[in-house]
């Protein structure tokens, strides 16, 4: 069992846990982590399974912060769509997601989200090709994780957008 297989593992035997907890914002939370190893893994219809639980969890208990993480789960769905089938509208409908979770990640004030949904933006402008909005989005994650004091994440961007989408 290689690395990516384990935390997977983890992750359901956690997610497991928490719904006997019925604590739905961390089991949410979970499923949008499970969603990006299974999108790393080109799973897209696991993938699409977990976003469904955690829009039902959102629906039910109307959790702004989760509703933001499922949004840009949903983006970063969509774009690994658009990378398999290089349709623009899956592209479009990415940054429309990343959109709509960075207007509630602004609305809340909450800058580790935002940093990450702002390199993540930019990551779905990398792929589609738009260096302009790349270069626009790469400077917003970089500057708020730099208020963070966070150089790992900076060097991540770095790293990111020096071609290495992760």
């Amino acid at each position: 069992m290689n690395k990516e297989e384990k935390a997977i593992e983890v992750m359901l035997e956690s997610i497991a846990k928490l719904e006997k907890s019925k604590d739905k914002l961390y089991e949410g939370y979970a499923r949008c982590y499970l969603i990006r190893f299974y999108l790393k893994r080109n799973q897209l219809e696991d993938a699409n399974n977990e976003i469904a639980k955690v829009q039902e969890i959102e629906r039910e208990d109307n959790l702004l912060l989760l509703k933001a993480r499922l949004c840009g789960s949903k983006a970063q769905f969509n774009r690994k769509q658009f990378q398999v089938t290089k349709q623009i509208e899956c592209g479009n409908r990415a940054i429309h997601k990343h959109e709509n979770s960075i207007n509630i990640l602004l609305g809340i004030e909450c800058k580790p989200l935002l940093a990450e949904e702002y390199f993540q933006l930019g990551l779905t402008y990398q792929a589609i090709g738009e260096q302009d909005q790349v270069e626009e989005y790469k400077a917003k994650a970089t500057e708020l994780f730099a208020q963070m004091q966070a150089p790992k994440q900076i060097e991540r961007v770095n790293k990111a957008f020096g071609g290495n989408i992760q």
